[in-house]
């Protein structure tokens, strides 16, 4: 699992032009319970990520416009 700032969200995901799937889990560090999804989370990429499917984390609270902008 990637861990993605708001630039490199910005320039790599939503630009992208090829045919990679990312699959993307936004959280905010207020979010109660969260840690039981990253581990799920985690485990999924670990289990499907391919050269052309991605799993990317953003943590939303630290990018509050890319928030607004999704």
């Amino acid at each position: 699992m990637l861990t993605y700032s708001e630039s490199s969200f910005r320039s790599i995901v939503m630009d992208d032009p090829t045919n990679t799937d990312y699959i993307v889990m936004f959280d905010a560090r207020w979010a109660t319970g969260i840690e039981y999804v990253k581990a799920i989370f985690a485990e999924l990429s670990l289990k499907y990520t391919t050269d052309t499917t991605v799993f990317i984390h953003v943590d939303l609270s630290s990018y509050p416009s890319l928030a607004r902008d999704l």
